[in-house]
């Protein structure tokens, strides 16, 4: 079912092929037929956009999407790799986050802005709006969008 799920502990994308399932068929998004086209291939795999690792015993974890990648020049960036670094050891200032962060991320990773918040602006639902994160934190930073 997820056989391009690769074990080896690194985060990997997780497709589906749907002709393999026993149980139900997923045949499109409801008023979506560019979508659809998007998620499923002619083979019928659907191409979930989730990140995830196998374990020995052939359960998946997910760790994150797909879209949430950072590529920085010729690096991927996920930043769920980040966040576990940064709640291991949360300082009280940007400098000594940074500071930590380069002893325990490679070079590329380490945030260049770091901001503290009170809350995060969520939705509904209780998901977090990263668009508005992002707006927010450029606005805070005084950096301009490039587009």
């Amino acid at each position: 079912m997820c056989s391009r799920v690769i074990f080896g502990g690194m985060a990997m994308n997780i497709n589906v092929n749907f002709m393999e399932l026993n149980s139900g068929r997923f045949y499109s998004y409801y008023g979506g037929e560019e979508a659809t086209k998007k998620a499923i291939d002619e083979s019928g795999w659907l191409h979930s956009g989730d990140l995830g690792v196998m374990d020995e015993d052939s359960y998946v974890r997910i760790t994150g999407r797909l879209k949430d990648m950072i590529i920085r020049g010729v690096e991927n960036i996920y930043p769920r790799e980040i966040e576990d670094v940064l709640y291991t050891h949360l300082k009280a200032t940007e400098a000594e986050m940074k500071t930590f962060c380069k002893g325990e991320l490679a070079h590329f990773k380490v945030p260049k802005y770091i901001s503290f918040v009170e809350q995060f602006p969520m939705t509904v639902t209780g998901k977090l709006q990263k668009f508005r994160m992002r707006k927010l934190a450029m606005e805070k930073k005084g950096i301009r969008n490039k587009s």
